[in-house]
């Protein structure tokens, strides 16, 4: 009774779900990449590492605290790939694709072979946009790197995360072989890396939730008879057309990460269709990673020890310590509870909506944390009093404010800085 209760109202706050808020579709549509959700790979082309706002004068970098989600990677599993290799091979050898889904068919097949053993491993364009991330922060904060001095660096136990982790500090070390960097993947750090033990009770009403919607935004008939010739065969063989046509837009989404295969599986699907799947998986993203009423409490319990790490670790440095950075690899499920911790003013990243069938229009996954995403803190020192300490902060190495008075923004004194995160962490 009581998950038919949520249920109910969940789905009455959903009754226009596809029809509202053009603006955040034009969002999502334009460039099409960003209608991937958190499959959308790194924007890098669009970070103004040269608009950034030169540090007061008197005030130099020394310290950078880092956290971001790993790199563009291969689909999770193996089941996202056979979800729609079997049906399509299936169609082919019983005669029912049409020209297109013939063509499809050849499309699908190559993705699979390709990613045979990969799934949810890091790809090469993964290991590009860390590599990239890595060259700007050096390039754009020299006065942190130049002279050497150590760098504390850590992922969590994933693959993907420890090779995002090694490409970032590559990149480091090529630019300065003295850097001293101490790279750490294991257990003892996910509690604080990789903390989601509040959200776990919650999983399963989120997803009773994401699928009740998905039944009925998702409208799969025009693609499905686009594909398959014959209906009958598709009522005997595809179990669950809305969820065939979620999974083919999630391989879809994944190409962009893919993009040595030169595969673009998008225009299969109409503009509309392409929202519709968008809107169901940002919804769950919202749920599980959002300021929500329902669920936010949770979101923040398990983010709390990140924060906690960063401001105990600058504090240390801060007071009487040779390093020069920490540098931290997770997920997208820790970057963006983090953005909204912190109170983060930009793309809406920390807003609660409370109409959530404006969701999609207000709060992207794709534009808050793109694979690659990041948050850094880089603190500089006044020269002439070093306990004169400020911070700028970058989220996807752009410059990003929280909400608090500062005499010289987008930079903020870390004594403010630091009371205002202690404050949201209680």
């Amino acid at each position: 009774m009581k998950k038919q209760i949520v249920t109910a109202v969940f789905l009455l706050l959903f009754v226009s779900f596809v029809s509202f808020a053009q603006n955040g579709r034009e969002k999502v549509l334009n460039p099409i990449t960003r209608i991937a959700g958190a499959y959308c790979s790194y924007e890098s082309d669009s970070v103004p590492t040269y608009k950034r706002t030169p540090a007061p004068e008197g005030y130099v970098p020394f310290y950078i605290s880092h956290f971001g989600r790993h790199g563009s990677r291969y689909m999770g599993s193996d089941r996202d790939y056979d979800s729609v290799n079997k049906v399509m091979q299936q169609a082919s050898d019983d005669g029912v694709l049409t020209i297109l889904g013939e063509k499809l068919m050849m499309q699908v097949d190559t993705v699979c072979r390709d990613a045979r053993g990969l799934a949810g491993e890091l790809t090469p364009r993964g290991v590009r946009e860390h590599r990239g991330v890595a060259e700007r922060m050096y390039e754009s904060f020299p006065q942190v790197f130049e002279k050497g001095g150590y760098i504390e660096s850590r992922s969590t136990n994933v693959v993907r995360c420890i090779l995002s982790m090694s490409a970032f500090d590559e990149r480091l070390k090529e630019f300065n072989p003295s850097l001293n960097i101490s790279r750490e993947s294991s257990k003892r750090n996910m509690w604080y890396m990789a903390d989601y033990s509040h959200r776990d009770s919650m999983k399963r009403e989120i997803r009773h939730v994401v699928d009740s919607v998905e039944n009925y935004t998702v409208h799969p008939e025009r693609l499905i008879s686009s594909i398959f010739a014959d209906p009958k065969w598709v009522k005997v063989n595809i179990k669950d057309e809305s969820k065939f046509m979620i999974s083919l837009w999630r391989m879809a989404a994944d190409m962009q990460d893919v993009d040595y295969l030169g595969i673009d599986l998008f225009p299969y699907f109409t503009d509309e269709e392409l929202y519709e799947c968008f809107s169901v998986q940002n919804l769950n993203m919202y749920l599980y990673c959002g300021n929500t009423k329902r669920f936010g409490k949770y979101v923040k319990e398990d983010i709390r020890p990140l924060l906690e790490n960063i401001i105990e670790t600058a504090d240390q440095v801060i007071k009487d310590s040779s390093q020069i950075a920490t540098l931290r690899f997770g997920h997208d499920v820790n970057v963006t509870p983090l953005a909204m911790l912190m109170g983060l003013e930009s793309d809406s990243v920390a807003v609660e909506v409370e109409d959530l069938n404006k969701v999609a229009g207000i709060w992207q996954s794709s534009i808050i944390t793109p694979m690659c995403s990041n948050i850094q803190i880089i603190f500089f020192r006044n020269m002439k009093d070093r306990d004169d300490i400020i911070i700028k902060i970058l989220r996807n190495e752009k410059e990003a404010g929280i909400p608090i008075k500062t005499d010289v923004f987008p930079y903020y004194h870390w004594k403010d800085a630091r009371a205002y995160f202690i404050k949201q962490l209680n």
